[in-house]
């Protein structure tokens, strides 16, 4: 049986700049190996038990009869019909590299709706989701009860590729790590399930926690324990 993947900061079998890490999921790899961390800096962290969402960091988006509220010491996500759409979006953009690498992680749970999830872009879009925006730039995580996965998507000028199709699961830790040697790291559970090359020449833009009602997966799921840090 093959060993469960390591962090990217660990290495399984390296030459030269590359490395490769045999797993149950396959062979991960990446280009470059980055040291274990010693700490971190968080940059914004929101765990929403005061049940206050906090608009001075926070702007929200809703569609049709989509509500977005902090409420039951967690960030709901209520769809309640087919259509409908929620966002919370950070009002400031984050270096998520930082100078040692860093991270976005925050717990999804998707019982009822279509979809959960988690998307970074470089710029900051507000009256709609940024994958329905043209022009945009950045990356998706999508939790589908509706589709029956996990998926991450890159977007380029507006169109999407799949970097990683994963087992859906009603809930679950995520986290999306840039390495300081741009190595994009996707972590479910504490788990490493994929990671490639950072495609961008930014890493500085603004966080995305949506929700989606879709034909008969409707009702309310939610985003939890979300921070964003830099590696120190």
């Amino acid at each position: 049986m093959a060993e469960q993947p390591k962090p990217c900061h660990s290495i399984g079998i390296q030459w030269g700049f590359f490395w490769w890490q045999e797993s149950s999921y396959g062979w991960i790899g990446g280009s470059g190996v980055q040291p274990p961390p010693s700490g971190e800096t968080v940059l914004f962290s929101d765990n929403f038990n005061d049940n206050s969402f906090d608009t001075v960091k926070w702007g929200k988006y809703e569609k049709n009869t989509g509500i977005l509220q902090e409420a039951n010491q967690r960030l709901e996500q209520a769809n309640p019909a087919d259509g409908d759409q929620t966002m919370a979006y950070t009002k400031q953009s984050y270096n998520v590299k930082g100078t040692k690498g860093g991270y976005i992680t925050a717990k999804l749970v998707n019982n009822n709706i279509s979809e959960v999830g988690i998307m970074f872009f470089n710029t900051l879009i507000t009256t709609q989701f940024p994958t329905a925006d043209p022009a945009s730039n950045g990356i998706f995580l999508s939790m589908s009860k509706g589709g029956g996965y996990l998926r991450m998507y890159k977007r380029v000028a507006g169109a999407n590729t799949v970097l990683y199709t994963g087992t859906y699961k009603a809930s679950s830790v995520i986290k999306i790590e840039i390495s300081e040697l741009n190595v994009l790291g996707l972590y479910v559970d504490d788990v490493l399930v994929f990671s490639v090359d950072w495609m961008f020449a930014w890493t500085t833009g603004y966080v995305y926690l949506h929700g989606v009602g879709w034909t008969t997966f409707v009702g309310i799921d939610y985003h939890d324990d979300f921070k964003v840090a830099n590696y120190t």
